[in-house]
């Protein structure tokens, strides 16, 4: 059985005032063309739009902090909390994400100068960095997840040196805010930490200690 459709075939007849055309025109194509730049264009590249005059009022050290503002300084060192206030709440937070930021936490701690970080600060973030190292939940995701938290493209990674090297600069990050949270006068750390630290700073070597043993174990 054939089948029946409605219409009429035109494409051998010529109909006056109409002229089918089966090549698109140069000008078209030119036309897509550019229509095509354009939209790669836009899609790779950003403009920023900034005033010279924002970078100095940003890095103006007399700069007062308000509810709305904080200078530079501030800025990291509520960063920093941020991010290790994240990797002890491993349980809660997606794991892409935590890896990413257990990776980065050690990179701005080495570039916050623990000189300018208020005692009370300070004692927030070795009370987490004390927790990084010694709670064994946090400890065991940390050993699972070791291969993306080591061997990441940015640097950015919670890499220690091989076996003796005290002078890794990870380590020596975490020495300084040590010291810092040893000499505080306006803050105590909790109990737990104060021993840890104390232990840490008379050998070295026992910062790794019990991470170590939760990826051997895992």
């Amino acid at each position: 059985m054939e089948n029946v459709g409605f219409g009429t075939d035109i494409s051998d007849h010529e109909i006056p005032g109409f002229e089918m055309s089966h090549e698109t025109s140069d000008e078209e194509l030119e036309i897509d063309e550019e229509d095509e730049r354009v939209t790669r264009y836009q899609k790779d590249v950003f403009v920023h739009l900034r005033h010279a005059s924002l970078g100095d009022y940003l890095r103006n050290s007399k700069l007062k902090e308000t509810k709305l503002l904080m200078n530079i300084k501030a800025a990291q060192v509520h960063m920093l909390l941020y991010l290790l206030r994240t990797v002890c709440k491993f349980a809660e937070a997606p794991l892409d994400p935590w890896v990413d930021t257990a990776g980065r936490w050690l990179s701005l701690l080495e570039h916050v100068d623990e000189e300018d970080v208020s005692d009370e600060h300070t004692k927030l973030i070795v009370e987490h960095i004390v927790e990084v190292f010694s709670s064994e939940p946090l400890m065991l995701h940390i050993a699972q997840n070791s291969r993306s938290l080591v061997f990441d493209e940015d640097g950015d990674d919670m890499f220690f040196g091989f076996n003796m090297d005290l002078h890794h600069e990870n380590r020596l990050s975490i020495k300084k805010w040590f010291r810092k949270a040893n000499t505080m006068k306006s803050a105590v750390l909790k109990a737990t930490a104060a021993a840890m630290v104390k232990e840490v700073l008379e050998r070295p070597l026992q910062l790794l200690v019990p991470l170590t043993k939760a990826c051997i174990h895992d």
